[in-house]
């Protein structure tokens, strides 16, 4: 009874806490701020919770468009740990970004397979593929040798990706 009372109460404390970031999020968004905490914020933890909670209810013509929207979030973020000397932050988050885009491509294939209509999205990627190049030629001085492999992994299966979408037909 005391486990599952526990239980209960965590769950209650994490709608709270999901409830709260997006009245947060909400708030900021009329004052014209933007509606993501820092990732060197004590509460980042609670913009990844909102993000993940997001995109598990959203139906994939839309998580498509949230995937690419989380890339350049994390593009911005890179840049902002690159500022403040945390590179490896920095290229933590710069893959994650990329990491976002594959996602993204691969909704987007699901979507085309089932007939799910996608219109507008090819515009959308061309703007997160300028953000990724434009986040790692601000970067670049800081990545060596293993960390460019890295990238290189992650750009090679964003470019898989894509051709599958090519070959899709969309």
């Amino acid at each position: 009874m005391n486990k599952i009372f526990r239980v209960g109460m965590m769950a209650l404390i994490l709608c709270g806490l999901i409830i709260w970031s997006g009245s947060g999020a909400i708030y900021a968004a009329r004052e014209g701020e933007a509606d993501n905490l820092a990732p060197n914020s004590p509460f980042y933890f609670i913009d990844r919770l909102e993000e993940k909670v997001n995109i598990f209810f959203m139906p994939p013509e839309k998580r498509v468009n949230f995937y690419f929207e989380l890339s350049m979030e994390r593009f911005e973020e890179a840049i902002i740990m690159y500022k403040n000397d945390d590179s490896d932050k920095a290229f933590e988050l710069f893959k994650e970004g990329l990491g976002h885009i594959s996602d993204g491509l691969k909704t987007w294939k699901l979507c085309i397979e089932k007939d799910i209509e996608t219109s507008g999205l090819k515009d959308r990627f061309n703007q997160v593929i300028k953000s990724a190049k434009d986040t790692f030629n601000e970067m670049e001085k800081e990545f060596n040798w293993q960390k460019v492999g890295e990238i290189t992994k992650d750009i090679a299966e964003i470019i898989k990706e894509q051709m599958d979408l090519l070959l899709k037909g969309d």
